[in-house]
Formats: C-alpha cells, structure tokens, sequence
C-alpha cells in the first residue's frame, strides 16, 4: 500500500488555499503543510482588498472552512529562505508548491518617479490594510493629487484617498490608519488612463462605486468619452465595457452646479506620463495625449498636458517577488514552469517543485482563475506521485519552528481581533504590530496568585476521557476518544461524538467546565454523559468554580473554558477551546498525565 503523500504549500494566501483544497479532493488522504511568511492566512485578500469591499473579503469564510480541515496544517510566521530552504523541503516532501502571489509594485522607468511623494500602491494598499511589516505612518499631505492606472488597484486607492473616515468606522480598518485619512487634506484626486474609456480594465461595480460616496464628485470631461474606431469596436464585442461607457457618460452629463462635494475625483483618458516633477517633493506631472493606432495600440501623440499635483500614486501593476532557492525570471516577474511544473535554466523539470498562483502566470485574473490555474498544477502533481515512490521520512521537518503560528494560534489573534472590533460594533479590528499578533497566537500558562495553579504537558494519547458542564446547566457531552485529545496551558482541542450530544451547545455557553478523569474512572463520566441531566443541579455542581476542587468522582482536575470553535469531522465534532483558568485536585499541586493517569508534582517549596 503507497503511503499519504507529504506537501508543502508556501503562501496562505487564496492560491495557495485552493491547491491544498484540490489537492485534497483528489487525494483525500494526503497530508498538507501550509507555510505562511505572515502571522496570519488569506494573503492578499486579508492585507490586499480594500476595508470598504466587505463582499470580496467573506472569501475568507469560504478559505477558512478549508484550512480548519484536519490534513492541513498551517505554520504562518515562517519565511522560506530564512527559518527553512527549499532544499529542505524538497528532501522532506513528496511535493512543493510555491504560491508566494504578488507583493511589489511594478517599477515605473519615469523621471521623478523616485522623488518623496511619488508612491507605489501595492505600498499604500499594504498601509491602509494593516500589514504588520509596513511603517504605521503614511504622509498625506498633499490637497491635490494624482493616481496612474486603469484597474480595480487604481480605483481602490482614488476611493480610499476621497473617502472621509467617518464613512470607514465599522470596517476593519486600524485606528492609527482612519486617525491619518481624517485629517487628510485632500480636496481634488486625478486619476489617469492612458487608454481611451472603451479599453479601461476596471470593472462595472467597482467604477460605480466610485461614484456612490458620500461628499464626493466623480469628474468627467464629454470630451474625454468620444470613441475611435477600437473604441467602438470594443464596444461592440464587450458587454462590460459598455456599461462602464453608460456610467461615465452619466457622470459627465451631470450640471456644474450639482457638484458641490468637499472632495472631487477627475478621470482623464488617453493620456500617459512623461515625468514626474520637483526637486525636493513631487510638485507636478507632466502627461502626453495618446491616440489608438489601427491595431489598437496606444501611441504618444506629442501633445503635453502638465497638472499640478502634490502627490502621485502609481497603480501600474503588482510584481511578484523571488522564492529563496527556487528559480525566477526577473524580466517576467515569475517562476518558470511549464504548466505548473518549475523548470531548471535548462527547461528541465525539477522533482517535485511546482507553482500556482500570480507567481506562477502573473498578476492577472480573479478569483476563478487562481482556481482553476490551481487545479492545472495539482493534477501535475496528482500525476507525478502515481509515477513516483514516497520520500519516505516520517520525522517532522517543520518541528525546529518552534516561533511558527499554528491554526489555534490563527484563532487567538481571529478571537482577539474580533472581541476588540465588537466594542465598537465592528466585525473585527486587525492587530497590526506583528509581536502583538505572535503574542497573541502563542499560549500562556495562566497565573493564580505568585505561581500557577497547575501546568499540563500532555499529547494526543494523554486523556482517558473528558466531560463538560455549563455553569448553568449539563451540556452532557462527553470525549471518549483516547486519541482526539490535546491540552496545553491556554488551550484545549477535544473530539465529541455526535451521539451523545450537540457540541454547538458549547458555542453558546459563556464558559464551560472540563474536567479531567484518570482511567479508571471513566465509568463514572460516562454516566454523566447518559444521564447528567438528572444529577446534575446547579446548586451541586459537578463542579464548584468558587472552592477550586473539582467535584466529580474521579476527576484529578477541571478546566475552565470558552469555546471558540466547532469542526464536524466525519461521526464526531471537534472543538476548539481558549482555557481560561485550571484548577488543580484537592493538593492544590500541579498535575501531568503519565501511564494513563494523572500525577501531582512537587510544589516549589517541597522542591526546595
């Protein structure tokens, strides 16, 4: 019988998410470890789409129902190159997918182009969407401004530069960011294409958007919407683009006098920069009228318009950058490959290193073409482990990490972000310091007084059995699975048959109470499990909070918790707990689970 293959996935973002989701519907039984260089998944979705698109971000719900599946796991603050080469993984793993997306602006070859003032978006975006590796400032200044482009990327950025604060209150946003955009001085943004407005790439509901903010005008000149030859052909051959041809038009027919917003965007066509001006700072730009030649092309007319702007913003494109190890083509901005598979200089396919992603075809495409992009480089893989053996090593390559962010890691800074965003009516509040968010996601063994109250070191294979117990009534769940079980000191992750309960009671509960029973007690918690609604009373607890001392027959310790989480997998369902207190037995010591029971150890007098 051939064994589970081993893959490694690098970048949790939607590419790399997708792969593993694939990967798994067409070998259910392989296992996956997905290496993350942030402290959190999701990738550009989570640090790339603006605060104000909440629809693309529920992508998230859909790529978390994904990772939570138990043949995946995650290990976010680890940089490939750094903490582990590809070498390594390579020699561990049956396979290696890189999926590292695209991080960096396009480089603007322009005069000026490097002047304080003139910015990249990919920067920007990254600021306005919390990324732990960016400064926490940003210099908004300038009253007039520029942005070049003609994507979403350019539409995000022009958005969020006109947006009053205000209107970002119940978003995600940080507070440091919406601190900087209300006192930004902006009054007008000009946004400039160089194409004709048959042949921009935005799209539809993205452009009226723009136009649908508070205290805000979308400027356009009638002159700027008349259409050449290729405009009206692409007119003709694309729906989309005569919908947003219909709004511009709207735009521009609108009186001088209805435009009275504080704030005004200006869209310009068929223009392209030839410099960007200033000594010191950005103090202009100077642009060039384009035409479109027979074949469509956009070629410079001679015809120089110059614009004062205080700022520029160049949202020309996203560039990946280069995995450690792994080939690159610095003139394409991508790893070479072959339908997925990397190739050496030589065109040579190198075992089992593959691509997917923005890193693999470049920055172009949604979501359903990272998909299916993904399923292409999977089957090349699904194909190449029929045909090959296993690494066959079954030692945990990923166990020197001891720094990394596993999934309940992920969950702390998920739970932490959302507690701190309910206070003020939100769905969630970013941490933004990456310290803050691994101090976050790393347990602490909770304190009581001058020590701790008990400290727990035990494994999957440690506990005989588990039961549960609201303080306001049974919940009547009990683990009886030996091998389901894992406890450290500030969380616990337990598996619940489905018979003999609803784990989704747990969810409700404000806290509820595990207590911990040696083996040869388990009848005694079982019997709880059938039938503690009848013994159960709230004045004669199974456990009394208030005395410390558990008060099930049996039970050497109890946990106090709050579920954060409930995963069905197959008959039973695992729940993923934050530990709140412990209380040790009636000696008041600390207690492991060795050869099937619970032992106290020595307090630090005694060992002393």
């Amino acid at each position: 019988m051939t064994a589970a293959p081993r893959v490694a996935i690098i970048g949790a973002g939607p590419a790399g998410i997708y792969a593993a989701d694939i990967l798994l519907s067409r070998i259910p039984d392989a296992r996956i470890d997905l290496l993350e260089k942030l402290p959190a998944p999701y990738g550009l979705v989570r640090y790339g789409v603006a605060p104000d698109h909440p629809r693309i971000r529920k992508i998230i719900d859909a790529l978390h129902d994904v990772l939570q599946h138990p043949s995946i796991r995650l290990r976010a603050n680890v940089e490939v190159g750094v903490d582990i080469t590809i070498a390594e993984l390579l020699a561990a793993y049956d396979g290696v997918i890189l999926a590292t997306g695209a991080d960096r602006d396009v480089a603007l070859d322009l005069p000026g182009a490097d002047l304080p003032g003139s910015f990249g978006a990919a920067d920007f975006v990254a600021w306005y969407d919390a990324h732990p590796d960016v400064p926490r400032t940003w210099p908004l200044a300038a009253e007039t401004v520029a942005v070049l482009g003609a994507g979403n990327v350019a539409l995000d950025v022009t958005r969020i530069l006109a947006k009053h604060a205000t209107d970002l209150d119940r978003t995600d946003t940080p507070d440091d960011v919406l601190d900087a955009l209300a006192a930004n001085p902006v009054r007008d943004i000009h946004l400039f294409v160089r194409r004709g407005p048959a042949d921009v790439r935005f799209s539809a509901l993205e452009l009226r958007e723009l136009g649908e903010q508070r205290d805000v005008d979308v400027i356009v000149d009638p002159a700027e919407l008349e259409l050449d030859a290729h405009g009206e052909r692409m007119l003709e051959q694309f729906s989309q683009r005569r919908i947003i041809l219909r709004t511009l038009r709207e735009w521009a027919e609108r009186p001088p006098s209805s435009l009275t917003a504080s704030r005004r965007v200006h869209l310009h066509f068929r223009q392209r920069p030839v410099r960007i001006e200033g000594e010191q700072d950005v103090t202009g730009i100077e642009m060039e009228r384009t035409a479109s030649d027979p074949l469509g092309r956009m070629i410079g007319t001679g015809d120089l318009v110059h614009h004062d702007v205080g700022a520029v913003y160049r949202a020309i494109g996203y560039r990946s950058s280069s995995v450690p190890g792994a080939p690159f083509d610095e003139a394409s901005g991508v790893v070479p490959h072959r339908e997925g598979r990397v190739v050496d200089a030589d065109g040579v396919p190198i075992p089992r290193l593959y691509a997917t992603g923005w890193i693999k075809r470049g920055p172009i495409g949604l979501i359903g073409s990272t998909k299916s992009d993904a399923a292409q480089t999977v089957q090349h893989l699904v194909d190449d482990l029929a045909a090959s053996d296993r690494i066959g090593d079954e030692s945990d390559p990923l166990a020197h990490l001891t720094d990394a962010v596993d999934w309940t890691g992920w969950l702390r800074i998920d739970d932490a972000e959302r507690r701190v965003g309910a206070q003020r009516g939100r769905e969630r509040t970013k941490l933004v310091d990456r310290d803050d968010m691994i101090a976050t996601a790393t347990p602490t063994p909770p304190a009581v007084g001058d020590g701790l109250k008990a400290a727990f070191r035990t494994h999957p294979a440690g506990i005989a059995i588990i039961t549960a117990a609201t303080q306001g009534g049974p919940v009547g769940l009990t683990a009886s699975s030996v091998a389901s079980v894992a406890v450290d000191p500030a969380a616990i992750m337990f598996s619940v048959t489905r018979a003999t309960g609803s784990a989704g009671a747990l969810l409700d509960a404000d806290t509820f109470v595990v207590h911990l029973i040696d083996e040869d007690h388990t009848d005694l918690a079982q019997s709880f499990a059938t039938s503690g609604a009848d013994r159960f009373t709230p004045e004669q607890g199974w456990i009394a909070l208030d005395s410390g001392e558990p008060h099930l027959p049996g039970a050497r310790a109890a946990l106090r918790c709050r579920a954060l989480h409930t995963i069905p997998v197959g008959s039973s369902t695992v729940v993923i707990a934050e530990v709140l207190d412990v209380v040790a037995g009636p000696s008041g010591r600390p207690l492991v689970y060795l050869d099937r029971r619970f032992h106290s150890l020595p307090t630090h007098s005694e060992r002393n």
